[in-house]
């Protein structure tokens, strides 16, 4: 059973990983421009902004495999993606082009003058991105529910090659830092977009046994809303950190570090993830126990990998020679990777439950522990911040003590949704 785990998971973890190469070739391309620690932090900033409104689409795939397994389903959990999606560029939009949005940015990220104009500016170039990638993510879980994890994992290859090439080219030519990285965006983004397109009508079917043949829109909302404020709470995270940092001593370089660091710890996650999916699709009583096997060697075998890209000389060929960071951006940046090896042990927990929750399609928990771990976060940093101990590494200590509070509430409300006999066992 181990090995029919494994070839479920592999082909999702390693979509996983090619998105997660993908952020950091756009850091190893800013580090190699003048002034990195402004590009990146620049780049930070704008794209937490963005990715709170794009976390919508973090459960997409889940949705879209749980529900769309009728023509009805199909249907309401399609346009759900979409008005969801149209409703988030509204309001980004709004943000990008109006004063209000200039107080918002200036007044959070504690920036102003050209800075808090780039920022605003390439916040609004990124909105029309939202509904693409809303439509993408629901092709990947029809994708996924059909069984075509391998052709999941072949649309984000392809994604990340058109970025990596795109991105090169542009540098190569002398192309302006933030261009080239919209640049990599929309080309990566819509390229993987056909492609999953072309796969979705040449594979995709519904499945033999029709389910939710009268899904309503109520029904996706009540599933819908607590995977958006659990997703919408994790992409809060780097806004929070980075507010609290951007009033430290060395501001870009402490965010431009933790830019980079969390981007690693988002590999992790990204991989780790992917178990929302396999109590969707294996069920959320059978074989539990393989299940859990199946998750530690998982954990495991990310924080060896993790461990392993701190110590010397990996760290000099991964963050130095690969990214090209230098000086306090690299010191700050391997020291803050290093507190986070504690992570997979925690996300593949929080992940656990939040499988199993998925399944039961009772996500109110994910909702509460989430909101609870951006409390812990801010809170934790803020104190820090006021007693003068705030640095990256701190950070990254904050984020940690976020993820064990969202673990423990997680796992509370579980065992509310279990029975006497669940318990039990």
């Amino acid at each position: 059973m181990q090995t029919h785990y494994l070839r479920f998971f592999l082909p999702l973890a390693a979509t996983s990983v090619l998105f997660v190469i993908g952020n950091q070739a756009r850091n190893g391309i800013l580090a190699r421009y003048p002034d990195p620690a402004r590009h990146l932090s620049t780049y930070a900033y704008a794209l937490s902004a963005f990715a709170i409104f794009w976390s919508a689409n973090n459960f997409v795939p889940q949705l879209n495999n749980v529900f769309a397994r009728s023509a009805q389903g199909h249907r309401v959990a399609r346009n759900a993606v979409w008005l969801v999606n149209i409703g988030s560029t509204s309001v980004l939009l709004l943000l990008a082009l109006t004063p209000l949005g200039t107080y918002v940015f200036g007044r959070v990220f504690h920036i102003k003058g050209a800075l808090l104009q780039q920022v605003q500016f390439y916040v609004g170039i990124f909105a029309p991105l939202l509904p693409l990638a809303g439509q993408a993510r629901l092709l990947e879980g029809l994708l996924v529910q059909s069984g075509c994890n391998r052709l999941v994992t072949l649309a984000q290859f392809i994604d990340a090659c058109v970025l990596v090439t795109t991105l090169w080219v542009a540098f190569s030519r002398h192309v302006p830092p933030m261009a080239a990285l919209l640049a990599s965006h929309y080309a990566a983004l819509l390229t993987s977009l056909g492609v999953l397109t072309l796969l979705y009508k040449r594979y995709y079917a519904l499945p033999a046994e029709a389910a939710y043949t009268t899904l309503t829109y109520r029904e996706v909302l009540r599933f819908l809303w607590p995977t958006i404020v659990t997703s919408l709470m994790f992409t809060l995270s780097r806004p929070v950190l980075y507010a609290c940092l951007s009033r430290t001593e060395q501001p870009l370089i402490a965010v431009a570090a933790l830019r980079i660091s969390y981007d690693v710890l988002a590999a992790v996650q990204q991989v780790s993830n992917q178990f929302r999916h396999f109590f969707v699709s294996f069920g959320d009583q059978e074989d539990l126990p393989g299940k859990r096997n199946f998750m530690r060697a998982v954990a495991v075998a990310l924080t060896l990998i993790l461990g392993l890209s701190v110590l010397p000389p990996i760290r000099d060929w991964v963050y130095g020679a690969a990214l090209g960071l230098q000086g306090a951006i690299l010191t700050q940046t391997v020291a803050a990777t290093t507190v986070m090896l504690c992570g997979p042990a925690l996300l593949t927990t929080r992940n656990y439950y939040h499988g199993r929750l998925l399944a039961r399609t009772k996500p109110r928990g994910m909702a509460a522990g989430a909101i609870l771990r951006v409390a812990v976060l801010c809170a934790s940093g803020l104190i820090l911040l006021k007693l003068g101990y705030l640095n990256t590494s701190f950070a990254a200590v904050s984020l940690l003590l976020g993820f064990m509070a969202e673990v423990l509430i997680s796992r509370l409300a579980l065992r509310r949704t279990l029975t006497a006999d669940e318990l039990r066992h």
